[in-house]
């Protein structure tokens, strides 16, 4: 890599672990707010948001690998996003949208 690449790509890495670290900061020290992530006012979890929550979490680590994979080769870029993947956040966007649904009509 030229230098000044190699500069810039070092900077941009040094951003976002600062960022990172800001973000697992407030976290642990209670600033930012988690509350009503996984449930809504009337019930403690909602289980719907934890399948949702646990499928993006896979998915995003399932696209991170792939992208890591291909930081190394001649050409590096974004691989394609998996038909599975979509389909699977598709289905899983589905199921949340049908369990908030039922459990505000239940009101």
């Amino acid at each position: 890599m030229p230098p000044l690449h190699s500069l810039l790509l070092n900077s941009l890495l040094l951003i976002y672990a600062a960022m990172l670290g800001v973000v697992l900061f407030r976290l642990f020290n209670g600033r930012i707010n988690l509350r009503g992530m996984l449930g809504s006012g009337d019930t403690a979890i909602d289980p719907e948001r934890v399948q949702l929550l646990i499928v993006w979490l896979a998915g995003v680590a399932t696209y991170a690998a792939k992208a890591l994979a291909t930081l190394h080769s001649a050409q590096p870029q974004l691989p394609d996003v998996p038909q599975e993947l979509i389909a699977l956040t598709a289905a899983s966007q589905g199921i949340y949208l049908v369990g908030k649904y039922t459990r505000n009509r239940r009101k």
